[in-house]
């Protein structure tokens, strides 16, 4: 069984459990939802493939006979809320978004699409989607230049951070993140930490995690993609 959201210029598609059981039925249903995809469209088509399970060898098989290679691993970094208290954090200020402001927080998301633990463009069908399901979706800005984006959610009495990206250096990462404690800790007092998903294409972010005292890092899923060349004829 699979079934599809269908976006502007995505469309996502989850294959249910029974699927897996045989895997030959798994292997034609996956290579006809690729092709039956391209042969509709004018343009290459980029398809993205997320396990949570990556020892499964006979799946991994299967999905790179079809094409689909690594592209990156998403981790799981924990880091406590803390009242830390800085001279510096003058120059920051967390931007909350809402729909009049869609576009800037897209522009600036949508140019490290590539590097987030979902590698494509986002829309703004999708940003208006997320806000339906109470996605939060922040500007950081420092010295009033913006120089990141965080889109949360709460989970389950948890925040987790979906995305994020900061542009600078090691020490400039840190004190980013350290804000950030602070910042979650005045606005969700009830909490005391929050989950970062930072992806391997996101090394100094990694490093400054651990570095910040991130604990009980472990592998969220992994991305793998294919891209086809479109086969429909005019």
């Amino acid at each position: 069984m699979a079934n599809f959201e269908e976006y502007e210029r995505a469309q996502i598609i989850r294959l249910s459990k029974p699927t897996y059981r045989d895997r030959h039925v798994f292997r034609s249903l996956v290579d006809r939802v690729c092709f039956q995809w391209s042969r509709t469209s004018c343009d290459s088509v980029l398809f993205s493939l997320r396990q949570t399970q990556r020892h499964n060898q006979d799946e991994l098989k299967i999905f790179r006979e079809l094409g689909f290679v690594p592209y990156h691993e998403t981790l799981i970094y924990t880091l406590p809320l803390l009242p830390f208290e800085k001279s510096s954090y003058r120059n920051w200020y967390l931007q909350l978004g809402d729909y009049a402001s869609r576009n800037e927080w897209l522009s600036l998301r949508n140019q490290f699409s590539h590097l987030l633990s979902e590698p494509f463009t986002m829309t703004g069908e999708q940003y208006q989607k997320s806000c339906r399901l109470q996605t939060l979706f922040y500007t950081l800005i420092w010295c009033e230049l913006p120089v990141g984006i965080v889109k949360a959610c709460i989970h389950q009495s948890q925040l987790v951070i979906q995305e994020i990206h900061i542009d600078g250096d090691d020490a400039f990462l840190r004190e980013a993140l350290s804000f950030l404690q602070q910042k979650f800790f005045c606005s969700f007092q009830e909490l005391d930490e929050m989950h970062l998903a930072i992806t391997t294409l996101q090394p100094d972010l990694q490093f400054a995690a651990r570095q910040q005292g991130a604990s009980h890092q472990h592998v969220g899923y992994f991305t793998m993609t294919k891209q086809t060349s479109p086969t429909m004829q005019f």
